[in-house]
């Protein structure tokens, strides 16, 4: 075995004991969880037409406004994109066997939303969301298990935040795009990221509020360390070759589903 496939294991076997990490917390909610989706059910069951058609027409605005061809060319072109667009804050992409849903992991420390002021910048990153939930949603496991999130937030700064940007990234991508959170973990926060972190959840849904899990710490230290494998541009390519693989299998199990 030589050196970069040491590094590439060593970092898959911690990458799975942070991904086992949160499902050893997820297993004690399951319960709730099966409570959200039989509401979820149970609101379907009692035609509830009004709402799936906002959604469908949430969907088709946002198509429209940001020229969005739902394709799998564009989606797997708009995923390399939105990596090199801020490269360091991606830090894993993943399925999560157990579970059937899919994990990110972001390192909040170089998360600029000032880069989103530009208009480029935020179709960029508005068209890669929406690309994004696809990779993450390719069957119908998936989309029923919902997303994980874990967010490594030590490092990060005042001078990267934006309140008017986050509020409408918020707001933006939750409205168009019917995605269940299954869990949303922050780990490494300094007391400053948690106020500000409480004052950007009056934006989200409740759905997603209820889903937090704010001061997580993990015993091997910042997740950069056992994700960028066995260097960025190596981990980089393995992330959007990830997320272009979801989007793909997205777009076949739509072109194969049958009423």
């Amino acid at each position: 075995m030589n050196v970069q496939e040491h590094f590439e294991q060593l970092g898959g076997i911690e990458r799975r004991v942070l991904v086992d990490d949160i499902l050893e917390e997820d297993t004690q909610s399951d319960g709730e969880h099966e409570d959200e989706i039989e509401d979820v059910a149970q609101a379907a069951a009692d035609d509830h037409a009004d709402l799936v058609a906002s959604l469908a027409a949430a969907g088709d605005g946002f198509r429209q406004e940001y020229d969005v061809r739902n394709t799998v060319d564009e989606g797997v072109s708009a995923l390399r994109k939105f990596v090199h667009l801020m490269p360091l804050h991606f830090l894993g992409f993943s399925l999560n066997p157990a579970s059937g849903g899919y994990v990110y992991i972001g390192d909040m420390k170089f998360f600029d939303q000032h880069i989103l002021k530009t208009p480029n910048g935020w179709r960029t990153n508005m068209t890669g969301n929406y690309y994004l939930f696809h990779a993450m949603s390719p069957d119908f496991l998936s989309i029923r298990t919902g997303i994980s999130w874990i967010l490594e937030c030590d490092g990060f700064s005042l001078s990267n935040m934006d309140y008017t940007t986050a509020r409408r990234l918020c707001t933006d991508i939750y409205s168009f795009y019917p995605v269940v959170v299954q869990q949303l973990k922050y780990y490494h926060c300094s007391i400053f990221f948690n106020i500000l972190l409480s004052s950007t959840k009056a934006f989200l849904p409740k759905s997603v509020k209820s889903k937090f899990r704010v001061g997580c710490v993990f015993p091997s230290g910042r997740l950069d360390g056992l994700c960028l494998v066995p260097d960025l541009q190596t981990a980089m390519e393995r992330i959007i070759q990830q997320m272009q693989e979801g989007v793909r299998r997205r777009y076949a199990m739509e072109a194969a589903f049958r009423l």
